[in-house]
């Protein structure tokens, strides 16, 4: 008799394809079987803080503030 895998999915889960390093991949595969959870779930754990901190890193630099001259007069625009 054949016996049926059940594949547990969290539901808060949305899982992509994604093209990986074929070593890295291969490593990321022992990492996951030596822990005994599912490869997408190895890589997601490793990779969410580096990608959070790389994502406030970005943001902070795309949203920096930018340098304004003072409001007031214009350069050269002395008393008469």
């Amino acid at each position: 008799m054949a016996t049926a895998r059940v594949r547990v999915v969290d539901a808060a889960r949305r899982d992509v394809a994604v093209k990986l390093d074929g070593e890295v991949a291969r490593e990321a595969r022992i990492v996951a079987a030596d822990k005994g959870v599912p490869l997408a779930r190895s890589i997601s754990e490793a990779l969410r803080p580096i990608v959070r901190r790389a994502l406030e890193e970005e943001s902070a630099r795309v949203h920096k503030p930018q340098d304004r001259r003072p409001r007031g007069k214009r350069p050269g625009q002395g008393e008469k």
